[in-house]
């Protein structure tokens, strides 16, 4: 292998790598965002019905408004979850696609190591949100 197809592999990996932690760091920032601006997403009665109880208590809305509004909401609530649900499987498609190829530039020492950020991710996102964040960080 001549030193420019060599210097060029290493400039492609380099880039899928920067892009892959890229990819990462934005995921871990969306969710940090709506952590800290969005309180109410992590509700069991979502975001929809603490917007509501927020927007009714602001607008000191009548009862016959407050309905109108929570219908809409529920509307709104439901196409949402429908379209979460269609979505769902080129998610899945996509991340699937997206490993693959992480594992193929990635090092086993590196897989591994990405495997247990991942599952650090998952478990702090699944309520272990107290001490350390997924980052690692206080």
């Amino acid at each position: 292998m001549d030193t420019t197809t060599k210097n060029s592999r290493q400039v492609r990996f380099a880039a899928l790598g920067i892009f892959a932690l890229g990819l990462v760091a934005g995921a871990l920032l969306i969710n940090l965002y709506n952590a800290r601006y969005h309180p109410g997403a992590g509700r069991r009665d979502g975001p929809l019905i603490w917007a509501l109880s927020s927007v009714t208590e602001r607008l000191d809305l009548s009862s016959e408004q407050s309905a109108q509004v929570e219908k809409i909401l529920d509307g709104a609530k439901q196409q949402l979850m429908d379209m979460r649900r269609q979505a769902e499987p080129r998610i899945r498609e996509i991340r699937a696609q997206t490993e693959e190829q992480l594992r193929q530039v990635l090092t086993d020492e590196q897989w591994q190591r990405f495997q247990e950020i991942k599952q650090e991710t998952r478990d702090w996102h699944r309520g272990g949100r107290r001490g350390r964040g997924p980052d690692g960080d206080r």
